[in-house]
């Protein structure tokens, strides 16, 4: 399957584009860069994964195991601080994807 890079060429007003990649087409959206939006931590962690944002978002949740195989998915509220069990999850190497107001970003997350 396929999966996205993200780019973050920054402009001089200070807004970001990031650059998607997806199935060989390439689309850009305006926003903070991917390390801007989103921290998340413990990373690894073997129960609880915490991901805080500089300024409210709501976001749609989702992690996949490296097969595809979508594991969990969760819409939230307006918030800056968002928690994620994965205690009940086989160790391994998971994809964190975040979802909010056009714009969307993945992770790698280890679980122990």
């Amino acid at each position: 399957g396929w999966r996205f890079d993200v780019l973050d060429t920054t402009r001089t007003d200070g807004d970001a584009f990031v650059w998607k990649i997806s199935n060989g087409i390439v689309t850009s959206t305006l926003g903070a860069s991917p390390q801007n939006v989103a921290t998340i931590f413990p990373n690894p962690t073997n129960d609880v994964l915490k991901i805080t944002t500089p300024k409210p978002y709501s976001p749609t949740i989702e992690l996949y195991s490296l097969e595809g195989k979508l594991i969990f998915r969760k819409s939230y509220g307006n918030a800056n601080s968002f928690e994620i069990d994965i205690s009940n999850l086989p160790g391994g190497v998971y994809l964190l994807r975040f979802v909010a107001e056009g714009f969307e970003f993945e992770e790698k997350v280890v679980k122990e």
